[in-house]
């Protein structure tokens, strides 16, 4: 004999109403029922269930994905004889909602094309057989200050924006996951990491007797070894350490490289000076980080 009920019913809710049959009349008989020991498999549910007077009632949850069906075994006695008799009671199963959402990574580099995978959305659903939808979703707050930054496109996380370690280092998202029928939400923090980034400019700041400007000055008959400027060097990246040379360029632009030196980040004058037979000098010089040239 069966009977049927939905998983996730309650605990303590009735599933069935028992009767029993027997020969002799009803005012003759006064039925009680019980689950009993069988052969240890045609009883193997009797724990979840409990007989109160003539009805059978849960006694915990069910879970579809767990067990699909329950095997009782019952007892009637009608004060004289008893009848024992095997049911098995099958569990219908419902939508159960998605209960997590998963990244399979939470950082990016900075500098990352617009476009990019950032990383792959799965979700935990007993239903393994739920087609799911991600989006990400209006929260009302602050787990979806981020959000324009970024797209889905299937299970696929994407960049909608150039990320700057230096700008912003860590973003909130808030991604809704729906199973057709039902929604599970979450909030994720995506981390910018950092990457060492090209120098993008070399600047001399003035000596004790040069004027400084996009164009540097020197005094005609500046004295050897004057300390013509000190090198600073424009990085987004913060505390890098930089070491500067005088390289070779076109043949024109460093053709008086030689004239000077360089003591760290000072430059300093190598030889003397003469207006009347130069006016200007032309020096290539770079700049590295330890990783990048500028």
């Amino acid at each position: 004999s069966t009977t049927t009920f939905a998983e996730d019913i309650a605990s303590g809710s009735v599933i069935a109403t028992l009767t029993a049959t027997d020969i002799d009349t009803a005012s003759l008989n006064s039925f009680s029922y019980s689950l009993v020991s069988g052969d240890g498999i045609n009883d193997a549910s009797n724990s979840k269930f409990i007989i109160s007077g003539n009805t059978l009632v849960t006694s915990g949850t069910f879970d579809y994905e767990t067990a699909a069906s329950h095997a009782i075994y019952l007892q009637v006695n009608d004060g004289a004889n008893t009848f024992n008799q095997a049911f098995t009671l099958s569990i219908t199963d419902q939508n159960d909602a998605p209960t997590d959402i998963l990244l399979s990574q939470t950082a990016i580099n900075e500098n990352t094309p617009i476009g990019s995978l950032v990383a792959n959305l799965s979700v935990l659903d007993q239903d393994v057989l739920d087609s799911h939808v991600f989006t990400l979703y209006n929260s009302g707050d602050t787990q979806d200050d981020d959000n324009g930054s970024f797209t889905i496109s299937g299970t696929s996380l994407l960049t909608n924006v150039d990320f700057d370690y230096e700008t912003q280092m860590s973003h909130n998202i808030y991604v809704r996951v729906n199973d057709g029928l039902s929604n599970y939400f979450e909030t994720f923090t995506i981390y910018i990491t950092d990457l060492n980034e090209v120098p993008t400019n070399i600047s001399l700041s003035s000596g004790s007797s040069v004027t400084f400007s996009n164009v540097t000055s020197i005094n005609d008959n500046e004295a050897l070894n004057a300390i013509i400027g000190t090198l600073q060097t424009t990085d987004e990246d913060q505390n890098e350490t930089f070491t500067y040379t005088l390289v070779n360029g076109n043949g024109i632009n460093d053709s008086d490289n030689t004239l000077f030196t360089l003591n760290g980040n000072q430059l300093i004058l190598n030889t003397n000076l003469d207006y009347k037979l130069q006016t200007s000098v032309n020096i290539n010089m770079q700049v590295s980080d330890g990783t990048n040239f500028f």
